[in-house]
């Protein structure tokens, strides 16, 4: 954990066009990677399935079969499948490194933080200082996002991204 960890707190409202862009950048400079989640079988659009080919070169680490992740819990996934038989839904962890071309990528693929929902892209962006210290972490499918950072993180979010509107809870 970071030494120091004070505040917990969500982002008010769509994160889309003059606050997209510098919140990115933001979690890029501050963090060392961030992950998306996809499923098998997959349902991916194709510009989802852009998305994953272009990071594919700034892939670090695939888990498979996860049934937790930042934000997230799953009990049970299946759906009825074309035979009308139940089939599970395998969930994968995708982790990318932080560096310019994966931020270009995400960038070019998405103009707002609650696009990135399964099936059109991979879901549920989050950021991590270190692989296992979140710093910001969105349920893209309820449109919700919080940000767990020191306060000195807290405010250097806020000068970098201007607008950016925090609650203590959603």
């Amino acid at each position: 954990m970071v030494a120091g960890l004070k505040y917990v707190k969500y982002i008010k409202g769509e994160v889309n066009g003059q606050l997209y862009e510098p919140l990115l950048e933001y979690c890029f400079d501050c963090c060392d990677s961030f992950s998306l989640i996809t499923q098998e079988p997959s349902r991916l659009s194709l510009k989802g399935k852009a998305v994953i080919n272009g990071l594919k070169d700034h892939e670090v680490e695939v888990i498979e079969n996860v049934t937790n992740w930042p934000g997230t819990d799953i009990l049970s996934a299946a759906y009825i499948n074309e035979k009308g038989e139940e089939q599970g839904i395998i969930h994968t962890l995708r982790m990318y490194k932080c560096d310019i071309f994966s931020l270009k990528i995400l960038l070019d693929s998405s103009r707002c933080l609650y696009d990135w929902e399964l099936p059109r892209y991979p879901g549920d962006i989050t950021f991590y200082r270190y692989k296992e210290t979140p710093f910001l972490i969105s349920i893209s499918h309820k449109e919700t996002c919080r940000v767990e950072a020191t306060d000195l993180e807290m405010d250097s979010l806020i000068v970098h991204v201007p607008g950016l509107i925090l609650q203590d809870i959603i």
